[in-house]
């Protein structure tokens, strides 16, 4: 009979998280193992690479289903609802990722790069799959012609990380300034210089 597991995965995590933070990406195994007060052979059960725990340890790897529902907008959408929507999930998310990521690299650790295929680039990929949804927006009508998606698609994500950079590092210059209100707003800005006129 197997014995019950005695600790977490997130607890499992947790630990992985204090020791990237402190050695960034060239953090072992062997450490994050000794601090979550388990067996490397158990860590390498629970996560099958380094680069799966780094992934979910600093929050990664929920961009993958996140990509995956960008991949599938439709560019019937109405891309006002889209874009809040995207906005608004980009947001949250920022605000969980971004602390991690800020502290990775003020101690001269960044993640990986260049990405592997089947593993996101948090940025780029957003960036990417927004673009190519505008595409099939505009394809559909839903924006003018002579729109240049890359360029919004750039933009947008450019807005987004200010304000959340701005709440981590700098929020008293926000003045009170909500992330719905902020979003919305922003969407609104873009999609008027970009609608068609029906």
């Amino acid at each position: 009979m197997a014995r019950p597991q005695t600790i977490t995965n997130e607890q499992i995590l947790a630990a992985a998280r204090e020791v990237f933070a402190e050695n960034g990406f060239s953090a072992t195994t062997a450490e994050i193992a000794r601090r979550a007060g388990i067996s490397e052979g158990t860590l390498f059960k629970r996560f099958a690479t380094k680069e799966a725990l780094f992934e979910e340890a600093i929050g990664l790897h929920e961009a993958r289903e996140w990509f995956d529902h960008l991949r599938r907008l439709d560019g019937h959408c109405d891309v006002r609802d889209t874009l809040r929507a995207i906005g608004h999930t980009f947001v949250d998310r920022g605000r969980e990722l971004m602390p991690r990521m800020l502290m990775l690299w003020s101690r001269g650790h960044a993640p990986p790069l260049p990405h592997p295929p089947d593993h996101p680039d948090p940025m780029g990929d957003v960036s990417r799959e927004i673009a190519a949804y505008l595409r099939r927006a505009r394809g559909h009508g839903a924006l003018r012609e002579d729109t240049d998606p890359d360029a919004l698609a750039v933009a947008f994500l450019g807005a987004l990380m200010q304000f959340v950079m701005l709440e981590i590092v700098r929020p008293d210059s926000l003045g009170g300034l909500e992330a719905r209100g902020y979003v919305d707003t922003v969407v609104t800005a873009l999609c008027d210089g970009a609608a068609t006129s029906s």
